[in-house]
């Protein structure tokens, strides 16, 4: 079985930092000056590549979400803030009620919010440093 993503011919590329030599699915840095090049061609895989992207940015939009929900909970008594707040409810609340079990609201404040943004920017690291 054939890798889909390999490349069909062979070829050498040349820079100021590195000689890259391309056969098949298999590339080979040469004469590298910079690590930071090395760094960067960790993930040859356009689909890693893509599903750590895409990952990435679920992360960062679910985390405005959060964010939204959170403020709009401060106005609960205005009713422009309860239809956005029902809309985000169901967004939200699952992923917030596993931080909930965790930290109980301690004399009305909601604590968890604050671990469960955190627990995302922590996974958000992790796959930017894959990624990166």
């Amino acid at each position: 079985m054939s890798n889909p993503f390999s490349i069909e011919h062979s070829f050498t590329q040349q820079s100021d930092n590195a000689t890259f030599n391309c056969e098949g699915d298999r590339v080979s840095i040469v004469g590298v000056t910079n690590k930071k090049i090395l760094e960067n061609f960790r993930f040859m895989n356009p689909a890693v590549n893509l599903i750590l992207d895409s990952l990435i940015t679920f992360i960062t939009l679910y985390s405005y979400i959060l964010i939204v929900r959170i403020l709009l909970s401060w106005f609960q008594t205005a009713e422009w803030a309860n239809n956005i707040i029902s809309f985000l409810s169901p967004i939200t609340d699952p992923y917030l009620n596993i931080f909930r079990s965790v930290i109980p609201p301690l004399g009305g404040i909601d604590f968890s919010a604050i671990l469960a943004i955190l627990a995302l920017q922590l996974v958000q690291g992790a796959f930017e440093q894959a990624l990166f």
